[in-house]
Order: C-alpha cells, then sequence, then structure tokens
C-alpha cells in the first residue's frame, strides 16, 4: 500500500505541474514520464532499504526461511516423496484412470 501511495503522488505531482505549467501540449507524456519517475523511485528506494537492511545486518525473518518453511510446509527430507510403491500404483492403474 506505501508504495502504490509514493506512486500515485508521483503521478499526480506530475501531472498537476504539467496543468500549472503547461510545459508540454502533449496529453500523454506527463503521464508517461510520472510513470516512469515513479517506477524509478520505487526501484531505487526499495533497493535502498534492502541495502541498509543487508548492511546493518538487521534481515527480517523471511529471508532466512526456505520457502517451505514459510509456506507452513514441512522441509524437503520429511515431505512424502514419490517411491517406488507410488508408481507401481501408477503403472497399475489402466489406461485412462
Amino acid at each position: 500500500m506505501g508504495w502504490s501511495l509514493l506512486q500515485l503522488s508521483i503521478v499526480f505531482g506530475v501531472v498537476l505541474s504539467d496543468i500549472h505549467y503547461d510545459w508540454t501540449p502533449n496529453i500523454y507524456l506527463p503521464t508517461l514520464i510520472g510513470i516512469a519517475l515513479a517506477w524509478i523511485a520505487t526501484k531505487t528506494l526499495s533497493g535502498l532499504f534492502i541495502l541498509v537492511a543487508w548492511l546493518t545486518g538487521h534481515r527480517p525473518s523471511i529471508w532466512s526461511a526456505s520457502a517451505s518453511e514459510r509456506l507452513g510446509e514441512p522441509d524437503f527430507p520429511n515431505r512424502l516423496e514419490p517411491g517406488r510403491k507410488e508408481l507401481r500404483d501408477y503403472k497399475a492403474r489402466p489406461e485412462g484412470w
């Protein structure tokens, strides 16, 4: 939600500045410039936040957890893996089953 507010305020500010100063007769150009600036600002600030977190060592626990732990699944060795029994059951099924 925060990134959306930042992006909307940037686009809105660029469009309003075009309305006030009339720096281009094109009605689409200020919107495209605003979208580009909002994208650049979002990438820059999010990269800066990640860099500061990495440099200070304050990493969220989601970065250190594996994907299966984040999803609440058991770790990989504990999951049921298809073995020979499952493969044998699959081969024994009739065609189209």
